[in-house]
């Protein structure tokens, strides 16, 4: 879903057009626009009528649905509805109208326009488009920065300018706590604020699934620019997919079940290819089935073998066993 932001009003243009003249925004009028009609009784059921196109949309050109707009001139009022296009026509005679918004979505809209009434003079056919420009500016609530934890648990480094809160989302990570180390730094999440302690700050986190986020601030205290680098924990077990075993080799490596606590029957490894090559792995267990994930790449391979591997890609190898106490593989690389 979209997500909501502060939008605030830019009056992009207004096109007067006759016949084949250009549009600002090209405009289907017909099946795919949501046409208003009168409220009242009209006496002009002889006057030429002209339709006015309502457009809105955001600076991606992407069409907002569900704004209505009211079109009224004395006590005639027309209302339309913009479809999945963002697109509301309205048919009416020569006049002047007022066109006002009247509701939507609240996904969709937000800011001063909406309270903006425009003037429209209506003696031929018309299109009015409504760009919404997000100003939100970076790190703001309405628009906040987006941390992701790297392959090693730590973040990218984040710079703070003097005295500065920004906003952060969390997600696509499995992780109980995000741990900084910092003395001039605040962290907050959902009205509860972490302050350091000997130095370092630890926000509870509870991200089960990589589906789920969280939002927070980070807030520099100090009258200095800081950088700060967030990193990590979890409680998962050893060997699970949320914490699997890390592999470092160049060549060739015999792994064997690692953990003695859990009695999962699926156990992943994770490795870093220091070459580009193919790697192969053998087992000595019997009733092993082992199947090999390119992260890096999204290619996964149930044969064995995972061929054109990059030098820097992570391999997870996914070793699925009837016997949890015994587990032996061989990879090999070249």
């Amino acid at each position: 879903m979209h997500k909501f932001k502060k939008y605030a009003a830019l009056f992009m243009a207004l096109c007067m057009t006759v016949g084949s003249a250009a549009f600002a925004v090209s405009c289907d009028d017909s099946a795919n626009s949501s046409t208003g009609s009168e409220t009242s009784e009209s006496s002009e059921e002889t006057t030429e009528k002209f339709i006015l196109t309502v457009t809105v949309q955001t600076e991606d050109g992407t069409g907002m649905e569900g704004i209505k707009f009211r079109l009224k001139r004395k006590s005639k009022r027309i209302e339309a509805t913009t479809d999945a296009n963002g697109v509301a026509t309205f048919e009416a005679a020569a006049g002047t109208y007022e066109l006002t918004y009247v509701e939507g979505n609240p996904l969709y809209h937000s800011g001063d326009w909406t309270t903006v009434t425009h003037e429209v003079e209506l003696t031929e056919n018309k299109q009015l488009t409504f760009v919404l420009v997000d100003e939100s500016p970076n790190g703001s609530a309405e628009r906040p920065f987006n941390l992701l934890i790297n392959e090693d648990g730590r973040t990218d480094a984040t710079v703070l300018p003097a005295n500065t809160t920004y906003h952060y989302t969390l997600y696509r990570t499995i992780a109980d706590n995000l741990i900084f180390e910092s003395t001039s730094l605040k962290v907050e999440k959902d009205g509860t604020v972490y302050s350091p302690i000997d130095g370092v700050i630890v926000m509870p986190v509870e991200l089960n699934d990589t589906y789920d986020h969280i939002t927070f601030t980070l807030t520099n205290t100090s009258n200095e620019e800081i950088t700060v680098t967030g990193y990590t924990t979890s409680s998962a077990a050893q060997g699970s997919l949320f914490n699997p075993f890390a592999l470092t080799f160049d060549t060739e490596i015999t792994a064997e079940r690692l953990d003695t606590e859990t009695e999962n029957e699926t156990v992943h490894y994770k490795w870093k290819a220091t070459a580009s090559g193919t790697l192969t792995v053998t087992s000595q267990t019997a009733n092993t089935n082992i199947v090999l994930e390119n992260n890096s790449a999204s290619i996964v391979s149930d044969d064995w073998t995972l061929t054109n591997v990059k030098e820097g890609d992570v391999v997870y190898i996914i070793v699925y066993l009837e016997d949890v106490e015994s587990l032996s593989f061989t990879a090999h690389f070249e």
